[in-house]
């Protein structure tokens, strides 16, 4: 019933518990450098991507003000043949009441 038990070495077990401390610690260490690269990468994309935001709003921007050239410049063309088949009409209109004439 009374096995001898394991004798503890007091220089061991301070050995290992040193070694573990390190461990310990350098761990520790590459832990908080890895956190602090992955917050500045995170800083990095938050501000990449408020960057695109910008341009993508630009060229929304852009591209309204590009519809809107688009809209009038149809609008001006559209009067303009308007304009050129009423004058053709009252051209042909005239050229044909004066042959009446003659």
């Amino acid at each position: 019933m009374n096995e001898p038990k394991e004798k503890i070495n007091p220089a061991d077990t301070a050995k290992k518990v040193v070694e573990l401390t390190s461990n310990y610690e350098t761990d520790k260490a590459n832990l908080e450098n890895i956190i602090k690269e992955k917050e500045a990468l995170l800083v990095d994309i938050t501000e990449t991507n408020r960057q695109r935001g910008n341009k993508i709003s630009a060229l929304e921007k852009e591209l309204e003000e590009v519809r809107l050239e688009n809209r009038t410049i149809r609008q001006v063309e559209k009067e303009k043949k308007a304009s050129q088949s009423q004058l053709s009409f009252k051209e042909a209109f005239e050229r044909l009441r004066s042959q009446r004439q003659s």
